[in-house]
């Protein structure tokens, strides 16, 4: 078994609250910038709350919970939105633009005011292709995709940590601190996962990685540093790296969208709120067994 802990973080990334409304419904994003990467994370949806819906009265109590929902989903505060973006019909969003600024006063509000939304996703889609074509040797910009579901490891106990959380711009990279979890430890089983339980084996496989003759050293002595890599394609690399040796294991597995319809998605997130209160009792009574001397099973291994 080993355990993880987020790698150091020196640098604080300036966070963009993002507004995206069309007809039927808003979407809402909260995205984190630094050095030049874009990270979403934290995304809400309200299927309800399109540019016909913005005459209602409870129109504004609407956004306004949108916003506290995205908020807490990206685990900032109010006074860390550094921006807000806006996307959509100009003549819609002005709407959105006095209720974001009352709820966010003092913010900038940065809304393309030369092209509308289709022609920038339009514009997006053509740049996308060039950039992923043969002919194109230059550099390709950041945002170009995003993960449907959450990547991330089996921790001790069972759970689920996410490594790179769902709707994260590709290409992307972060990395994590891995360390044995009892003295003498000499082999450990890093399971690498998709989705969005929080109990690790209801959420999907995508492999493993396994280290053997790790040095007998005593409990969190012995360090892994594991890096998730998504590339422009949508390939997941998923290297682990033995601290104070050479030693490298590696995991390559396609990410695909054509893996998942919208659908199918949609009814992984929603059966994960659902799951909530379930995984938390399930993670709870592991950790109560494991406390008491019982059985350790938990998806990372090692003697």
């Amino acid at each position: 078994m080993i355990t993880t802990r987020p790698g150091d973080e020196h640098k604080i990334p300036d966070h963009f609250l993002v507004y995206n409304l069309d007809e039927q419904e808003s979407n809402i994003a909260v995205v984190s910038v630094l050095d030049g990467v874009l990270e979403t994370i934290g995304v809400k949806t309200d299927r309800k709350l399109g540019e016909n819906h913005l005459s209602d009265l409870i129109a504004p109590n609407r956004i306004q919970s949108l916003i506290k929902q995205v908020l807490e989903s990206a685990k900032i505060d109010e006074k860390d939105v550094k921006a807000i973006v806006l996307a959509g019909e100009p003549s819609k969003t002005m709407i959105v633009q006095s209720i974001l600024e009352g709820h966010l006063p003092g913010r900038e509000v940065l809304q393309p005011d030369d092209f509308t939304s289709d022609e920038a996703v339009a514009y997006g889609t053509a740049l996308q292709a060039h950039f992923l074509s043969d002919d194109y040797d230059g550099i390709s910009p950041s945002l170009v995709d995003v993960t449907l579901l959450s990547l991330g490891l089996e921790t001790q106990g069972g759970g689920f940590e996410k490594v790179l959380q769902r709707g994260t711009v590709i290409p992307t990279a972060k990395v994590r601190v891995i360390t044995t979890i009892v003295d003498e430890q000499e082999s450990a089983v890093i399971n690498v996962l998709e989705g969005e339980r929080l109990v690790a084996n209801k959420n999907r496989m995508l492999g493993k990685l396994e280290f053997n003759n790790l040095p007998r050293r005593g409990k969190g002595d012995v360090e892994i540093e594991v890096t998730f890599q998504v590339d422009a394609y949508g390939v997941l690399t998923v290297a682990a790296v033995e601290k104070g040796s050479d030693r490298e294991v590696r995991l390559v597995v396609s990410l695909g969208v054509d893996r998942f319809n919208a659908a199918e998605v949609d009814s992984i997130i929603q059966k994960a709120q659902e799951s909530t209160e379930e995984d938390e009792a399930i993670l709870e009574e592991i950790l109560k067994r494991t406390d008491s001397g019982g059985d350790e099973k938990d998806g990372w291994s090692g003697d």
